[in-house]
Formats: C-alpha cells, structure tokens, sequence
C-alpha cells in the first residue's frame, strides 16, 4: 500500500507540469503564421500539448491513487466500528498452575475473574498476536470483553458470545492464527474438527486449563454420544460431584485428579482439544484466552 502523500504528490506534480506546459505555450511561439491545420504549429507548440497531456495523465493517477487508499482503508477491519467486529480465540503464551488468585494478585475476585484478570494483562501486554491491533482499535481489549476459556465447578464458565465469528491467534506467536469458527445459539464451538495445532490455529502443542465438560446427545449425560465437533457450555467439575475447581476454586496447588480438566492442541481433532484428561492442580498450563465481538 502506497503512502498517502505519494498520491497527493503525484497529483501536485502533474498539475505543475500542465500550468509550466500552458505558460510555455501562451509565451512561446506555437505556430508558423504561413502554414495550415497542423502543419502550421512549431515543434515548441507539440511539446507544450504534449507536456499538458503528461501532466493530466499524472495528476488523474494521482487523484486515482489518493480515493483508492481512502477506499481501501474504509473496507480494512481496522477501521471498521464494534458493529463489524469479530471476537479472537487466543492461547496464552504464560502458563499458571491451579492458584490463578496469587497469579493474578488479586483475591476480592471469583475465580474465573482472577482467570480473566491473567488473560486481560497478557492480551495488552504482548502486542503482537494476530488481531491485536484491530481488537485494539475497535476498543474490544478491555475487562468486559476478555475473559478466560475456562469453568469453575458449580460456579459455572465463560461462555463465548452466541452465534459469533472467533479468529485463532496465539499470544506468544505472531504467525500464529487466521482460521475461524462460528459459535452455536448457546456460545458453542468450533462446529467442525479442525486440529488447532496447526500454523492457522495455535500453530503448536499446548496443554491448557479448562474444567469444560464433554457435550453428550442422549437420553442422558454419559448415556449418549459425545461430540467430537463441539464443547459444553458447563463444568466436569460440576458434572461429577466437585463444588469447584482446584478446590477452593484455582485457588490451590497440590490436590490431584479430575478436578483439573485439561485440554490439549496435541489431541487430534476430537474433543481431547477441550478435554484431554485430569491434571494435578500444581500443574503449569496455559489458559486460552477469548475477546468477544
């Protein structure tokens, strides 16, 4: 993309040479008094009409260049309102262990606002993963917005904004990220089997925390079939008897078992992604961090 003063001056320069090519033609002598048509104008005349041509031809490329940038801008996501707006899906390049509180420094918080917490301070602290600066510009990088992929037992989850467009990025990777997914009516994703350890998605292998159940079709939970396309919108925790997670809620480093589900990058593409297998809650992981539209 062209600077904008190269248009400009494209322009400024072609309308120079069109007055210098008038004046010469004005104080010059463009014809022969004894000559017809065109055989009657000098060789200072041609040029002048020939330099007036040049000048047109490089002040419209000028003008041309100048609304093609402006036009260009007006349709780039960087410049676009919230309206226009998609969310961000992004691995964390840190890694905690089960007490999120100390990490975060901040006990007056719930749990997953101490989650959400370490996920704000790293997204506006590294700047360059894959959609900062539009997230940034459409004022996306604020409290309200970013939150942790992650649940807490009985207290609930996270939950992506309903039928929603999300891009992959990668905090600690700026090549990282570009691929999408589109969530359901309930704020669920991905709809489809992708491997997210691809360069389009997390662009390697991460264990990250996430206390995210398995979506089961059935009769009954753990009586049916689990999908392999698309997360829950509740807890394992929860699910299976525990109040919260990391007990008193990633707020505790040595207990070990299912009360700190984990999902993983390097688990295929089914739904080992968000949910590999239990890991002590001294266990470092990354967390995985969404910027709602």
């Amino acid at each position: 993309m062209l600077p904008q003063w190269f248009g400009q001056a494209l322009k400024y320069l072609g309308d120079l040479v069109v007055f210098a090519a008038v004046l010469a033609a004005v104080l010059g002598e463009t014809r022969f008094q004894h000559r017809q048509g065109l055989r009657s104008i000098t060789k200072s005349g041609w040029a002048a009409m020939a330099f007036v041509v040049a000048g047109l031809l490089i002040s419209s490329l000028g003008t041309w260049l100048t609304v093609r940038r402006q036009t260009f801008i007006a349709k780039t996501p960087e410049a676009t309102g919230r309206g226009g707006s998609s969310g961000y899906f992004v691995m964390s390049k840190d890694t905690w262990n089960g007490d999120l509180y100390s990490a975060a420094g901040e006990r007056t918080l719930d749990p997953l606002g101490a989650a959400d917490k370490l996920c704000l301070m790293e997204l506006t602290t590294l700047t360059s993963w894959q959609g900062y600066t539009t997230a940034k510009g459409n004022g996306q990088l604020v409290a309200s917005t970013v939150h942790a992929f992650l649940c807490n037992g009985g207290s609930g989850c996270n939950n992506l904004q309903p039928e929603s467009k999300y891009y992959f990025a990668n905090a600690g990777d700026t090549r990282a990220g570009g691929a999408s997914f589109t969530t359901d009516s309930n704020g669920n994703g991905p709809q489809d089997d992708a491997m997210w350890s691809g360069g389009d998605y997390f662009g390697g292998d991460f264990p990250y925390g996430t206390d995210r159940d398995w979506l089961w079709s059935g009769s009954s939970y753990n009586n049916g079939t689990k999908s392999s396309t698309t997360w829950a919108s509740d807890s394992w925790a929860a699910k299976n008897g525990e109040s919260q997670t990391c007990n008193p809620g990633w707020n505790y480093t040595s207990a070990c078992g299912n009360r700190a589900i984990y999902g993983s990058t390097n688990s295929g593409n089914d739904s080992n992604r968000w949910w590999t297998n239990g890991a002590c809650c001294s266990t470092q992981q990354h967390l995985i961090c969404f910027v709602n539209p």
